[in-house]
């Protein structure tokens, strides 16, 4: 009967911390990206709302 590793095999240990480095240096990216995207488009998107705002009745 064959077995099944396990997650909590010793051989998985440092695969662990690659993910989860590999999560960080991924979640980071995505903070970069929406921090731009917030800087470039914030000042024309408030006034995109203060126009919708204006022709409300």
């Amino acid at each position: 009967m064959a077995t099944q590793s396990s997650p909590d095999h010793p051989c998985f240990e440092s695969d662990r911390g690659a993910v989860a480095s590999e999560y960080a240096l991924l979640a980071g990216l995505i903070a970069v990206v929406i921090a731009g995207a917030v800087g470039v488009f914030g000042l024309q998107v408030l006034d995109l709302f203060q126009v919708a705002v204006d022709r409300w009745p």
